[in-house]
């Protein structure tokens, strides 16, 4: 899944240009969005009707059916024709400052919505809020119109004036979280939340792709989605005893957690543009 990922953002970034990659990258958010969503109800129906045999089974041949997609899709000129690229020694990336600034930031939103995930169900039951689907699924339908709408975006006014405000979408959700006493707020937070990650996803990405050569492309995607996997698992792992002390502490320092990033984002990036072979 991890290679299945990179590749398929570098072989999208390939197929963009500078002026439409964002919609392009939000218009992927849209479908891989749409995929979460449904997948989960689907899978469970077939695993509670056919049984965990025939689930495998179908999500195996779901897998066979995309492989001759994947093999008769054409690369475009920019990969098929030019000389054997050599490959950039990975400190390379790490000094590359569009990089790494932008994988931090997505580390410090992920790194909350890791913890998010794992706790807010919890507290939910601990209130009596039973249907934790209605959060998912706001979450999920704002993570795919904004990832398309801050795309757009992004193309017209710049990655970095839509990544910002952005993240502070996903800081109100989470200050949010400690209102929590319904469903009324609990749709509102999942609303911001999926607004705000899927418009930052989407931008990060794209301004990634921007300033990276190809030679550095695909290790510069396989940085950013690591930082991503890595704060989703952190977050999970390491704040468990914030939860145990305060859910409303917790939602707290999630929000600040998510202002680092905010604040890498503004002021870390470089100013000036730097010219990047496209």
């Amino acid at each position: 899944m991890a290679a299945f990922m990179t590749a398929s953002y570098t072989l999208l970034a390939d197929f963009s240009t500078e002026e439409n990659r964002g919609r392009l990258f939000g218009l992927y958010g849209v479908v891989s969005g749409l995929a979460m969503a449904i997948a989960p109800a689907l899978g469970q129906f077939v695993a509670v009707n056919f049984g965990y045999t025939a689930f495998f089974v179908a999500t195996g041949l779901l897998g066979l059916v995309m492989i001759p997609g994947q093999i008769f899709l054409k690369e475009p000129p920019v990969t098929t024709e030019t000389e054997p690229i050599a490959t950039v020694p990975f400190w390379d990336i790490l000094r590359n400052r569009w990089v790494l600034i932008s994988s931090l930031g997505l580390f410090s939103v992920t790194m909350a919505l890791g913890a998010l995930s794992s706790f807010l169900p919890l507290r939910a039951l601990q209130i009596g809020l039973t249907e934790m689907g209605l959060y998912f699924a706001a979450f999920s339908l704002m993570y795919m119109v904004s990832g398309y709408v801050a795309g757009t975006l992004s193309d017209k006014y710049g990655r970095k004036a839509v990544a910002v405000p952005s993240v502070l979408f996903i800081s109100l959700g989470l200050l949010g979280l400690t209102q929590l006493g319904g469903y009324l707020v609990l749709i509102t937070c999942g609303l911001l939340i999926g607004f705000g990650f899927g418009a930052v996803n989407t931008a990060l990405m794209a301004l990634v792709m921007d300033k990276t050569t190809l030679a550095e492309r695909s290790q510069s995607v396989s940085f950013l989605n690591n930082s991503f996997d890595l704060g989703m698992s952190s977050g999970a792992m390491l704040l468990g005893g914030v939860a145990a002390l305060s859910f409303n502490l917790l939602w707290t320092l999630l929000s600040v957690i998510t202002l680092v990033g905010f604040a890498l984002i503004l002021f870390a990036l470089p100013k000036q543009k730097e010219e990047v072979l496209c």
